[in-house]
């Protein structure tokens, strides 16, 4: 019986500070060099719902396996936190803010409800829905599709783009002949 009560409580939001040595939930182990914080070999981050992931400098959080956002607030606009992955998927759900960059490798970008405060880079796909976007978007191989995200900064994409509403500004590039389409979208910019 006590079993089955543990198992109903809900995960509890905490705040962890990169610099004072607490750390979120790593699928493997952490270690640290400099300004950078490793979640381990195959390793994947997981921030729950309330969580928040500060650092008293601007740092970077690498996990070769990706990250999973369930509504976090990760970094300020002074101490920002970089997000790093070899080739596993960044993804969210609920409500993220990141102020910091967002780089991917290969893996599959998948954001709903995301305020991106900086830049995200993937070869792999890149889906946004809802939320914002400081900084450029880049799928280098692949393709980018969003559904009410505002892109601030442009965006490039290799395999096409498919961009439905939400605002736009910057500059918006294929670096191959293939398509790009824009539909109820408002441009002020680019």
């Amino acid at each position: 019986l006590l079993l089955l009560c543990l198992i109903a409580l809900p995960l509890q939001a905490a705040t962890y500070n990169l610099s004072g040595g607490s750390y979120p939930p790593c699928s493997t182990s952490w270690s640290v060099s400099g300004t950078t914080y490793t979640c381990g070999g195959n390793g994947r981050v997981t921030l729950n719902s309330g969580d928040i992931v500060l650092a008293n400098s601007s740092v970077t959080i690498s996990a070769n396996n990706g990250f999973d956002l369930r509504g976090a607030a990760i970094g300020t606009s002074t101490n920002r936190i970089n997000l790093l992955s070899s080739y596993g998927s960044v993804i969210s759900s609920g409500t993220n803010t990141l102020w910091g960059n967002i780089q991917a490798g290969s893996g599959l970008v998948n954001l709903a409800s995301t305020t991106v405060n900086g830049s995200i880079t993937s070869t792999g796909d890149i889906t946004l829905s809802g939320g914002s976007v400081s900084g450029k978007v880049t799928s280098s191989s692949n393709k980018i599709n969003t559904n009410g995200t505002n892109l601030l900064g442009g965006a490039t994409a290799q395999s096409g783009m498919t961009l439905t509403g939400g605002t736009l500004a910057g500059d918006f590039v294929m670096t191959a002949a293939n398509p790009l389409v824009l539909t109820g979208v408002s441009m002020t910019s680019g």
